[in-house]
């Protein structure tokens, strides 16, 4: 004899799981974390390399000629090279220091999976690209100014106006192909710190990053067994066999 409200074993359906419940999202493999953190020091390396050459060169005057020029040719040097150069190197000099420390520092917390690395060394390459558009512009004004003072201007063994604007282009070209090979390193290493990847890398540092679980706060079901949904009342346990049931 069977009884309506006891189904025989096996009966009871599976229930269906959560609706939109998907598995985590893999982590960050950190490739371009690891990448743009290794740009990153490289860049650094070379600022501040820069920054000791704008120290050193600022600290030059024109009295340094001296040995080599006469008093009229030092005279035109003087007035050729504008007054604000040696300022201009070493405030060159500090931004590349402060661009040193951006890039180097925020490396190292870049490769702690913190996030403040990765900002650090997307200004660090933001600040490079500036600082040398602005080099590129200074030095083409620096050398213009010395082209047009020296060009056959009262110096018998000076070379011609032709011959300076020669040299000074063939060096403008020199400084953009510099300028360039500058510039596309500190543009990678910003694309790469700023892309998704490297952002989850970071979040994972700081914990921010959690598998997905189920809607309304229930716990993800067990291995082997399926989830229940909410609104349905609990299964009732299974009569075992022979209890409840009359002899015949």
């Amino acid at each position: 004899m069977s009884y309506p409200q006891y189904p025989a074993q096996g009966g009871y359906p599976a229930m269906p799981a959560y609706p939109g419940y998907t598995d985590a999202e893999p982590p960050a493999s950190g490739g371009t974390a690891i990448t743009a953190g290794v740009l990153a020091c490289l860049c650094g390396l070379f600022a501040l390399w820069g920054a000791v050459q704008a120290f050193m060169l600022s600290a030059m005057s024109v009295e340094m000629f001296d040995a080599e020029l006469t008093a009229g040719e030092r005279a035109r040097a003087e007035s050729a090279i504008p007054g604000w150069t040696q300022t201009a190197g070493f405030i060159g000099g500090s931004v590349q220091l402060v661009i040193v420390g951006l890039l180097i520092g925020g490396a190292v917390l870049l490769f702690m999976k913190k996030a403040a690395g990765r900002w650090m060394v997307a200004s660090g390459c933001a600040l490079v690209i500036l600082f040398s558009i602005a080099s590129f512009i200074l030095t083409w004004v620096v050398l213009d100014s010395m082209v047009e003072e020296f060009a056959g201007q009262g110096s018998s063994t000076g070379p011609s106006a032709q011959e300076a604007e020669s040299v000074l282009g063939a060096a403008m070209v020199v400084g953009g192909i510099a300028m360039f090979f500058v510039l596309l390193p500190a543009i990678v290493t910003l694309v790469l710190a700023l892309v998704r990847p490297t952002r989850r890398w970071c979040e994972q540092g700081t914990g921010s990053v959690s598998a997905n679980v189920p809607p309304y706060g229930a716990p993800p079901p067990y291995a082997g067994h399926p989830p229940q949904q909410p609104g349905y009342p609990p299964q009732q346990p299974m009569a075992p066999e022979g209890y409840f049931q009359r002899p015949e």
